[in-house]
């Protein structure tokens, strides 16, 4: 008559490095070559106007965990600080509610030398050297392997153990060297190749997590640090300018209690964790900074398109032109239609 108890919700969080909105195929591109991305999409929630804090890795993925923009949390580029510890992180509040927590990270800004494995049990960032001579910060591992570290940590839960799992993805980040069939499929645009590539990545883990019976209690959170210039505004990659090309990410939430929706309304990277916590039904410290919970947005947009919130101000910032060339910083704010 008594039935096992169910398992608390489990959450996937991938964060794609470098990854343009509008290179993915559900936010408008046609021949992106990412389907398992537009899949999970279909069967959740994807928001269609969301902003990084700040165009660099650290940072960036420091806000999202954090729930709080770079003046706060004062992590402002790569390789030059570390996450203070007394910082409050999304790893810490589900390691207090009992699930386990890994990290999978497939690149060196990310390494626990700067503190971002705080409240993880496992934090793997041993990266292999895939390509030769890459070093220093460049220093990165393919995200397959990446992946596969994932599967095989969540494949040794046991049945009851629910988890919070972080899984980063390096690959399309410059330079462009995806694998030889990507390539092939995009011969003259080396960057769409890598989105593809990683696309194959995240389906790998999406594989893994149905293989094992846990997908259909388990949120997938899948968006990206920042973008890629690509030549726009004269910039080739990103950290020095503040235009979309660089701040506009995909955001799309899949799983249990989580509404099919296409979410206009503009928000940040910072909303993520609040977000988060409210799915998982954790204690919510993170709408303390600035932060707030997309929740309502997803349910009102879905019981009644023409009743949305009103805008709110979005932070973006990078100090990267000051601290490397010598110039001016750069802050700013996206308010309705303005920026």
């Amino acid at each position: 008559a008594c039935g096992a108890p169910e398992r608390p919700v489990s959450v996937l969080l991938i964060t794609l490095d470098t990854t343009r909105a509008d290179r993915i195929g559900c936010y408008g591109r046609a021949d992106a070559g990412t389907p398992a991305i537009d899949r999970l999409a279909a069967r959740g929630a994807l928001f269609e106007r969301i902003l990084a804090p700040v165009p660099i890795t650290l940072p960036s993925h420091t806000s999202l965990m954090t729930g709080s923009y770079p003046p706060y949390h004062g992590v402002r580029d790569n390789g030059l600080y570390t996450v203070a510890p007394e910082l409050h992180t999304l790893a810490e509040e589900f390691q207090a509610s009992g699930r386990r927590t890994a990290a999978f990270v497939s690149a060196f800004p990310l390494d626990s030398l700067f503190g971002l494995d705080a409240g993880f049990e496992v934090f793997d960032d041993n990266l292999a050297l895939d390509r030769a001579g890459r070093s220093g910060l460049m220093m990165e591992r393919a995200g397959s392997r990446t992946a596969t570290n994932a599967a095989l940590w969540l494949s040794h839960l046991s049945t009851s153990e629910s988890f919070f799992t972080w899984v980063h993805l390096f690959d399309p980040h410059y330079p462009y060297e995806a694998p030889a069939e990507y390539r092939a499929q995009f011969p003259s645009d080396p960057y769409q190749a890598e989105i593809a590539s990683t696309d194959a990545v995240v389906a790998s883990l999406l594989k893994a997590l149905r293989d094992s019976g846990r997908l259909d209690d388990t949120i997938v959170v899948l968006t990206a640090d920042h973008g890629e210039s690509l030549g726009d505004h004269g910039e080739e990659t990103h950290a020095l300018l503040l235009y979309d090309s660089t701040l506009h990410v995909p955001l799309v939430i899949a799983g249990p209690g989580v509404p099919k929706a296409r979410v206009p309304t503009a928000a940040s990277l910072i909303d993520v964790a609040p977000t988060i916590a409210e799915l998982a039904g954790l204690a919510d410290d993170f709408q303390a900074n600035s932060a707030r919970s997309l929740i309502s947005t997803i349910r009102g947009v879905e019981a009644q398109k023409e009743h949305l919130e009103p805008p709110r101000e979005v932070y973006f910032e990078s100090l990267y032109p000051r601290d490397h060339n010598g110039w001016s910083e750069l802050v700013g704010l996206e308010f309705g239609d303005w920026k």
